[in-house]
């Protein structure tokens, strides 16, 4: 598990956007929807490539779960 407000933050943003149902009348909104769609997952890869390179080693905290040790939590602390 990851815990990092920032990273849920973008992913959830990302999520609601492509929970919006695909039209199935129009050929222009339908053309409207995949230019929102690929937008939205190149914004998201944007924004995840920038805070990967502002995180530092020491801003990472990794820890074994307490209910199966083959598990690990992760915790990134940073602030874009």
């Amino acid at each position: 598990m990851i815990d990092c407000n920032e990273l849920e933050e973008m992913i959830e943003q990302w999520y609601h956007l492509n929970r919006i149902p695909k039209p199935m009348s129009d050929p222009a909104s339908i053309v409207t929807y995949k230019s929102m769609i690929a937008f939205s997952k190149r914004d998201l890869l944007k924004k995840i490539k920038k805070f990967f390179e502002n995180v530092k080693v020491e801003d990472v905290i990794i820890s074994e779960t307490h209910e199966n040790k083959h598990e690990k939590h992760i915790k990134i602390l940073s602030n874009l």
